[in-house]
């Protein structure tokens, strides 16, 4: 039987992420936008996935209020969540990238150095 890749129904925040990271989850960092040399930091672009090795589940990090936002215009509408009407958390800087890892308790930050790379960080 094929191993089927499953979705997450729920959009994670870093307190939510953070949870699943203490469950064995991994934390895939992945660099969207090629990052280059802007004064005393690196810009570019780079989001976060939480990733279930064992079932192959994933949830998308996002901005905590993007997931209130969300939740109250679904409720109005009579609709249930789903993890495509939510944009990913976007990192422009690699200091931004540093502090989110380490607000997840990740001790040795991953920080993908081109478009199109991921790295994995375990806790």
């Amino acid at each position: 039987m094929p191993n089927q890749l499953q979705v997450s129904n729920e959009v994670l925040t870093l307190d939510m992420c953070r949870e699943k990271l203490r469950d064995g989850w991994e934390l895939h960092v992945v660099c969207a936008e090629d990052p280059v040399p802007a004064q005393n930091t690196v810009r570019g672009s780079w989001y976060l996935v939480a990733f279930e090795p064992e079932t192959a589940r994933w949830g998308v990090v996002v901005a905590q209020r993007d997931l209130y936002r969300e939740r109250r215009r679904a409720q109005s509408l009579g609709q249930k969540l789903d993890p495509s009407d939510y944009a990913y958390r976007e990192i422009k800087t690699t200091t931004g990238l540093f502090n989110a890892q380490t607000e997840l308790g990740i001790s040795a930050a991953v920080i993908p150095g081109a478009k199109g790379l991921i790295m994995v960080a375990r806790l």
